[in-house]
């Protein structure tokens, strides 16, 4: 679908993360929330309690590698629900059509001007199904700027399975792939063991961290505390996994250029 923009670019590859690298607020979240306030409302359930099991849903199939089915949210809305006598649940993506708008959607000014302005070669790889981002992305204006956008129902795997990232190095020949994602689980680990750049995107960064120029915060002592703390963060919510640094943490993508120029030059 978009393999002609691979023309003629140079041959580092940039891949990226959707959620919390490129899009600030999905619509996905705002319509599986709207569907499950609908429900407790029905059922006489508190939301919060009702958001819980289904946060809990997602994050037990993580743990125990069940990747693909725990993005497919349309799944888990209907497996939880359908326990609790609820009928006819929407389809999210129907109800996606009509969020592709802000406030339901936005994009990072950051990523924007990246997808833009960088000479290099962009994927966006992303956990969510194709059925949710592509639209997404579409309706972003930023699809275009994309060599190709792979999710877990074309590609066949799901971050963190190492046959993703095995997956592009045989697509496309080429070892020189830059993983640039806001997740050490999700996003670093596994490309960062198969020797693959990795950049994390700590958008929550706090600014005496950001103050530091990126090619010296990996040997700043406040950063590795920062960066443990959100290992143990994501340890607890998905499972125990081997605590990999980044080669390099960015706030925002402003920086991004100037890496990768570090990386081909």
């Amino acid at each position: 679908m978009f393999e002609f923009y691979l023309i003629g670019v140079p041959e580092t590859i940039v891949v990226l993360d959707v959620d919390g690298v490129i899009l600030r607020r999905n619509p996905v979240s705002y319509v599986i929330r709207s569907i499950l306030a609908e429900a407790a409302f029905s059922r006489g359930l508190c939301f919060d309690y009702l958001y819980y099991l289904f946060s809990e849903e997602f994050k037990a199939r993580v743990r125990c590698g069940r990747l693909i089915e725990a993005f497919n949210f349309q799944l888990l809305l209907e497996n939880l629900l359908g326990r609790l006598g609820v009928r006819d649940i929407p389809l999210i993506e129907n109800l996606i059509n009509k969020c592709l708008k802000p406030p339901f959607l936005e994009v990072y000014k950051d990523a924007i001007k990246f997808l833009k302005e960088a000479d290099c070669v962009k994927l966006a790889l992303t956990n969510g199904l194709s059925k949710f981002q592509i639209p997404i992305l579409e309706a972003s204006d930023v699809a275009r700027y994309f060599a190709d956008i792979l999710t877990p129902d074309i590609i066949g795997f799901a971050k963190p399975d190492e046959r993703v990232y095995k997956y592009l190095i045989g697509k496309f020949h080429n070892d020189n792939i830059v993983v640039v994602g806001d997740r050490l689980f999700f996003d670093i680990s596994v490309a960062h063991k198969l020797g693959l750049t990795s950049i994390l995107v700590a958008r929550r960064m706090p600014e005496y961290l950001n103050k530091i120029p990126w090619s010296a915060r990996g040997e700043s002592r406040d950063m590795k505390v920062f960066l443990n703390k959100i290992y143990r963060t994501e340890a607890s919510r998905y499972g125990y996994f081997d605590y990999i640094e980044p080669n390099y943490v960015i706030k925002t993508l402003y920086e991004l250029p100037e890496i990768i120029c570090k990386l081909t030059g």
